[in-house]
Formats: C-alpha cells, structure tokens, sequence
C-alpha cells in the first residue's frame, strides 16, 4: 500500500474516535511498528492535531474538536477573503455572514489564533505572514509593531496539572540589526483574529489603551538581534510562561485571552518579525505553545509514569 494510503487509513483509525495504540496500528495495517510512529509524526507535523498519552492505557487519538478543512486556500486567497468578509461587514453585503463563515474554516485544525497590529490605526492583518514587534521607521513614516497569539486549551485532558510552558517563535526577518528585547504579556481584553486593529479589539469594539490592553505584569522577554542568515532554518526563540498562567487558561477559559507580544523599547528603531500562522508552506515554523503536564490519573505517581504531552504543530514537547 502506498505511503499516503497507509498514512489516510491510520487518519482514518483515529477519527474512530478513543484511542488507538502504535500495535493496534501495526495488526490492523500489517506494517512494522516503527513505521506507525514515522507515519504519525508526519501527520501531526502536517496539521493533524494528534494526542500522544504514553504509559499504560495510553495511546494516539485526535483533539475532540478537530474537523477536516473542506477547503485549502493558497496565502493570496486567504488574504482576499479576509479583506472581503471586513468589507462586506461594514458596507451591509448581504453575503457578509457566509464569508465570515468561510473565514472560520481557515482555522479548522489550527487551535490558534495570531494577529499583527500596526500603529496605522484601521490596517488589518489577521492573516499576515509574519508576527512582529518593534517600530519601523524611515523618512516618512514611524511604525509601531506589535502581536497576539491566543492559544486553545481545550485539547489538554481534564483535571491535568500544568508542570511548565513555554511560546516558540522562528525569526522570519529583522528591521535593522540593533539588539532589543521583545517582551510576552497576557492581553486583557477579548480580540477577534480577523477584525484586530491598532484601535479596535472587534468590529464594534474599541481598546481601552490603542495597541491593545494588555496586563503590567511582564511574563517573559527574549533579546534579539541580527538573523543568521547562514543557518540551516529560522532561529527558535523561547519566551517562558508559568504554569500557574497556563493552569488559569485551563481551568477557566474565559480567562484565556491570550498573549501580547512587543517591544520593550519602541522608540529604538528595530523590528523583529517572526513566522506566523499563516506563512504558506512553513508549518513548521508556526507559532507553537510547548506545555508539560501530569494526567490527572498519574498525580502523586509523578516517579514512576513519565510526563503527559500533546503532540501536534501547536502543542509541543
């Protein structure tokens, strides 16, 4: 059987739903079992949002809320009906829902949400290319640049304790070398991906602070500088959060209202831009929320069970 028949029909063992184990796989598919576990990580590397839980009664399954795409729109196309379903919103169009509609489908599977906001107050960028944050600037214009990231937590099992987490981000480019650093907070105040701006939080509504509220309390920062352009891949940079955050965005997800990500100098004229999700043929280099975890059933059997993790492009350990 051809390599992507083997890989649709485990797709297909998991959509089943409950888990199914790498030797269940290996019987049904009559294949070598470490042939599963390279057909697993190349579905979960290509968008499939797969749950590893090793140890005993362990096993892959598929995040509750995972459907297909119907659809797959090259970068252009996604930006076209982003500015079209705003357009349509705003001006009445009759057709306006079912654009917002078909918006939705680009995030199917993703399990995230980024946005970049520009200081020029009503641009739009919900399916920008590159994250960013710092402050361009040249003779005409001073740009102010920052981004959010808001990440789904629905996946992680019920009752698990949150052991450390940490945002990974890939250097796309940079804006003048000069060193600055880049600083992660929570965001304060609920966002919609596609209708973000300098000024709005949604459609209707505004920030209460322009570039987005977000609360004092500094989670992380990461000091950037040149991109080495000799490297085999994007530099990663590690912005650390605490368990207890990611544990509050668990328990009460009215309480996840994502991350802030900017500049702690932005006067200083440098501008760090970082893959987003929507960079055409760089899944691999999207955002990524690496979370550690116990299951609930292995509290207080921390010695002797090795550690929970998701394993998907958005959730990694």
């Amino acid at each position: 059987m051809p390599k992507i028949d083997n890989m649709l029909a485990i797709l297909w063992m998991l959509r089943s739903g409950g888990k199914v184990t790498a030797q269940q796989i290996s019987e049904k598919l009559e294949m070598n079992i470490r042939t599963v576990y390279r057909y697993i990580d190349t579905i979960s590397t290509s968008g499939v949002p797969i749950i590893s839980e090793p140890g005993h009664n362990g096993g892959y399954s598929l995040m509750n809320n995972f459907i297909e795409a119907p659809l797959f729109f090259d970068s252009e196309e996604q930006t076209s009906l982003v500015h079209a379903a705003v357009f349509a919103e705003e001006a009445g169009y009759y057709g306006g829902e079912a654009l917002n509609r078909d918006i939705e489908r680009f995030n199917y599977g993703r399990h995230f949400y980024d946005r970049a906001l520009f200081n020029r107050p009503d641009t739009t960028g919900g399916a920008d290319h590159e994250l960013g944050a710092g402050l361009y600037k040249n003779s005409t214009t001073n740009n102010v640049v920052r981004s959010l990231l808001q990440f789904d937590m629905g996946s992680l099992p019920r009752g698990a304790k949150i052991m450390n987490a940490q945002l990974n981000l890939r250097l796309s480019s940079v804006w003048n070398d000069t060193a600055t650093s880049v600083q992660l907070y929570e965001t304060s105040n609920a966002w919609e991906e596609n209708r973000a701006t300098w000024n709005r939080r949604t459609l209707s509504s505004l920030w209460t602070n322009k570039g987005g509220d977000y609360t004092p309390t500094l989670l992380s920062s990461q000091t950037i500088g040149a991109l080495d352009t000799a490297a085999t891949e994007p530099p990663l940079f590690k912005w650390p959060i605490k368990a207890e955050t990611v544990q509050k965005w668990m328990d009460t997800p009215s309480q996840n209202l994502g991350l802030m990500l900017k500049g702690s100098n932005e006067t200083l004229a440098t501008y760090k831009k970082f893959y987003s999700g929507d960079a055409g043929g760089m899944l691999n280099y999207s955002p990524k929320l690496t979370i550690t975890y116990y299951p609930i059933s292995r509290l207080g059997l921390e010695c002797y069970w090795s550690y929970g993790s998701i394993s998907n492009p958005y959730y990694r350990k």
